[in-house]
């Protein structure tokens, strides 16, 4: 098993503050100075759905961190799962693994 290379801008990402700009920045307030990772422009800031999607740009580092925890825990488990009875790995199992690292290559850039 190989440890996935970080691309992105770690974690957390807050939203900074926005005067009726149309524009969101987001930044990781945990760097020496504020990092600033993004900005995005809407059009309606009182958009429900843009408050949506602005929460789950802000998530984005912690599901990542998830998925990448969960695909580990999945390849440990199916090895603990075949030195001891040397049982192949379910198709649950392949199907799990596949969906997240498709995801993971995609948050990556690699597909």
């Amino acid at each position: 098993m190989t440890k996935q290379i970080q691309r992105h801008t770690p974690g957390p990402w807050i939203q900074g503050n926005t005067v009726h700009t149309g524009k969101i920045n987001i930044f990781n307030p945990t760097q020496t100075e504020a990092y600033h990772v993004g900005t995005f422009t809407v059009s309606r800031v009182v958009d429900p759905q843009w408050r949506a999607n602005v929460r789950l740009v802000l998530a984005a580092p912690d599901m990542f961190e998830a998925l990448e925890s969960i695909a580990n825990l999945v390849y440990e488990c199916i090895d603990e799962q075949k030195r001891l009875d040397d049982k192949p790995m379910s198709y649950a199992q392949a199907q799990l693994l596949d969906y997240a690292n498709e995801a993971i290559a995609i948050a990556q850039g690699e597909q």
